[in-house]
């Protein structure tokens, strides 16, 4: 890989940080935890990247946790069409 250039995970990453700037603008609820949810899957993508391809560093596993940790908590998400 030439200098400059991302890995993956990193892309991933990248990704998951403007999913949670983007739930951090709005103040719908339902459109929050659409966000944060696809925030939770591209960090799966990136953990599953880094498991297949062995790049990750042990330390770098907290950085999903506080990625997240400055929004408030919120119910789980529940689709309309489940009920």
């Amino acid at each position: 890989m030439g200098a400059g250039e991302m890995t993956v995970r990193k892309k991933y990453m990248a990704h998951v940080r403007e999913c949670v700037r983007l739930a951090g603008l709005t103040d719908d609820l339902k459109v929050r935890n659409q966000i944060i949810a696809l925030a939770r899957d591209w960090i799966a993508a990136a953990n599953k990247e880094e498991k297949e391809e062995g790049e990750g560093k042990e330390d770098e596993g907290n950085d999903n946790v506080l990625l997240l940790r400055g929004l408030p908590p919120l119910p789980a998400y529940r689709n309309e069409d489940d009920e």
